[in-house]
This record gives C-alpha cells, structure tokens and sequence, in this order.
C-alpha cells in the first residue's frame, strides 16, 4: 500500500534485506552482551530497541486506510 504496483518487487527486497540484517545482528550480538550482562537484563536492551524502531515506524510511516493509491 506504500507504493505504486511498479515498486512492490523492490520494496519487498529491500524489507526482506532488512529482515536479515536484524535477524544477523540479534545473533551475532545476543550471547556476547548474555554473556557480559548476565541472565535477563540483555532482553531489557533488545526490547528497548524494537519499541524505539517501532515507536520510529509508527511516526514515520504514513497511513494509508482508506487510500486506494500510494499517490493519494
């Protein structure tokens, strides 16, 4: 909905790239950080980053309910 039928292919890679740069990142990251903070604070540090980005998401995307086209 965010974007003209000729970008939908281009968006979807780009979302799926993003999709495996995080999922890379959390693995790569999570059990050193585990290991340095101990036990459950390392997910106070993951949780804290997915409500900024979707904080950031929820201000920065537009709504489009009820718009038939990206254009409107």
């Amino acid at each position: 909905e965010l974007v003209g039928p000729e970008a939908v292919g281009a968006t979807q890679s780009w979302a799926l790239a993003a999709n495996w740069i995080s999922t890379f990142a959390i693995a790569q990251f999570f059990p050193v950080v585990n290991q340095k903070l101990g036990g459950g604070k390392v997910y106070f540090i993951f949780a804290g980053m997915a409500a900024f980005f979707a904080a950031l998401v929820a201000w920065w995307v537009p709504e489009t309910k009820g718009k038939r086209t990206a254009d409107e």
